[in-house]
């Protein structure tokens, strides 16, 4: 894929989390997350392939841990003043990254389970650099993606506690290691393609404004997400300016919008529900674009000090 591609792809997943959560689309917050997985390990793969493990945690924290800390630092300020409840550990654990259902931000799940599969990449190549072994290459992944799978269902059954119990993480560990394998193998031919559009338009259409359950909801949800992979990539959606520059922001609107939608609760509840919606879409999307900018004038600062 191109950059112009990602960038769009990017762009839509966002705005499909942003409608998903305001409920005007049936599970697309799952669509956009799905996306957003296996862009990651696509552009993690590419990224060793060119450049190796150089810079690697270097990039992962300027790239998404300082953004991270920047705006959960305001929403703890906000968050301390709207809701009276927010205690020590809130803060400790939403300050850190990680969720254990402390977050001030149940959505922040994506942060720590990002973490883990960084961690989880780097050293699956680490060990693959020393011993070039098939048992590294093929089974170690394989494990990771088990392991995975195992940590969510727990989580899911509430017998240990990683993530918000409203999360199902289960239905998205499959993801990045698709990102990875899509980065290897950079065309699929016409028939794998269009039986592929087949089967999925099928099963969303089947599917879609029904109940979700289960290997449902990872069929339903991981379909929508092919079928915007391919027409994305397919109609060059990713030539148009706007699209790529909201692509550019699509990590801090994902950043911004779980605060705005929960102080939406707080502070518009006399206000018909559709136009609090379209104020805090409009919101999330400003909002995301001045994150943006004022992180890429304190990252210039930086390197202009350097």
């Amino acid at each position: 894929m191109k950059k112009e591609d990602t960038l769009a792809l990017k762009a839509i997943a966002i705005i499909f989390v942003l409608l998903g959560h305001l409920n005007y689309l049936d599970s697309s917050g799952a669509w956009g997350v799905h996306i957003f997985l296996i862009l990651s390990g696509y552009g993690l793969e590419t990224s060793y392939q060119w450049n190796g493990l150089k810079d690697y945690w270097k990039k992962r924290f300027t790239r998404v841990f300082i953004p991270y800390e920047v705006i959960i630092l305001l929403a703890l300020v906000i968050e301390i003043i709207i809701n009276k409840n927010v205690n020590i550990a809130n803060v400790v654990i939403s300050m850190i990254g990680l969720d254990f259902g402390y977050n001030i931000d149940p959505s922040m799940w994506y942060i720590s389970y990002c973490f883990l599969l960084y961690a989880e990449f780097y050293l699956w190549k680490k060990l693959l650099e020393n011993k070039q072994k098939l048992t590294i290459k093929y089974l170690l992944p394989l494990l990771f993606l088990i392991l995975n799978f195992f940590l969510a269902i727990l989580d899911k059954t509430g017998q240990v506690m990683i993530w918000s119990s409203s999360v199902q993480v289960w239905i998205y560990t499959i993801d990045f290691f698709v990102g990875i394998v899509m980065a290897h193998k950079k065309e699929f031919n016409r028939v794998t393609l269009y039986l592929t559009v087949l089967i999925s338009l099928t099963y969303f259409v089947v599917r879609y404004g029904q109940v979700h359950y289960k290997v449902d909801l990872v069929l339903f949800s991981f379909s929508a997400a092919v079928l915007t992979m391919i027409l994305v990539t397919k109609l060059k959606i990713g030539k148009c300016t706007i699209i790529q520059k909201l692509g550019f922001i699509s990590l801090y609107i994902y950043l911004i919008e779980g605060h705005l939608l929960r102080w939406k609760g707080y502070l518009m509840r006399s206000i018909n529900s559709n136009i609090a919606n379209m104020l805090t879409f409009i919101l999330c999307l400003i909002g995301g674009y001045m994150a943006w900018r004022i992180d890429n004038v304190l990252k210039n600062r930086v390197e202009v000090k350097k």
